[in-house]
């Protein structure tokens, strides 16, 4: 059972991100896929009901979607209860999402902290992201950076693309680390080679500002305009102020090597 499920919602939805494999280490999120055909999710209701973790959990997030189904929080949350129950890592993070975000159940930090940890300790990315969050904005728990910087980088050392592009971001800012311009162009590259749009503008406006690497207006534009192919409306905007101190050639070559760089990724 193989199928990818997208979603907009942190293991579901972020608070962070979102994204966690389910048990063949298969990452669900960030994908994308068409619609379920019914005889699709007929197969995940009859495994789910058989007891199969992972179908509960695949079962938990079409109803969070509403992909073929009727959006259904209170059904989603059963599902991934049941998973969760199973001890699967990515349904534990996915009902941490639940009670943090107060979807199908009151809104509860104790409970959010606690799904978290339990996927976090699997070594779920995406249960050990939002388990840092929660200690980098103090929800459920005192704010603690050293704490919150050791999960997203346990996350991040996984390739995980939402906690490198949130530690490059402290170590940008010096938040709970001495400041490092190299470090965070290290893990925002890390991040914006996976599409974090996020992290293509950060690394962006660090090679516009020779922050950890060379000044360059042709690498920062170039970043800007990927960011914006893959959908940032913040990405065409930069572009268009930076090539106000750029020659047409080096727009040309930043264009260039924007679209190679797309060309290499696509379908990535």
């Amino acid at each position: 059972m193989r199928t990818i499920l997208t979603i907009s919602l942190s293991c579901l939805l972020m608070i962070a991100y979102v994204g966690q494999p389910d048990a063949s280490g298969e990452d669900l999120a960030g994908h994308k896929a068409g619609n379920f055909l019914s005889s699709q999710i007929a197969e995940f209701k009859r495994d789910a009901e058989r007891g199969n973790d992972s179908a509960q959990f695949y079962l938990g997030l079409i109803y969070v979607k509403g992909e073929g189904v009727t959006k259904n929080y209170i059904e989603a949350l059963k599902w991934f209860r049941l998973s969760a129950n199973q001890n699967n890592a990515a349904a534990e993070c996915a009902l941490g999402d639940m009670y943090n975000l107060g979807l199908g159940v009151p809104q509860n930090n104790t409970q959010a902290l606690r799904w978290y940890r339990l996927s976090a300790q699997k070594g779920n990315s995406g249960g050990q992201t939002n388990l840092g969050s929660m200690y980098l904005k103090g929800k459920g728990v005192p704010q603690n950076y050293t704490e919150a910087i050791m999960w997203f980088r346990l996350a991040a050392k996984q390739g995980y693309a939402p906690a490198q592009n949130i530690l490059g971001f402290l170590y940008h800012n010096g938040q709970g680390m001495p400041k490092n311009y190299t470090e965070a162009a290290k893990w925002l590259r890390l991040s914006a080679e996976q599409h974090d749009i996020v992290a293509q503008l950060r690394l962006g406006f660090m090679y516009r500002l020779g922050q950890g690497v060379p000044t360059s207006y042709v690498e920062a534009y170039k970043w800007m305009a990927i960011a914006s192919t893959e959908g940032s409306k913040d990405g065409k905007q930069m572009m268009q102020s930076f090539g106000t101190n750029m020659t047409p050639g080096q727009i040309a070559q930043a264009q260039q090597e924007a679209s190679v760089w797309l060309e290499r990724h696509l379908g990535n």
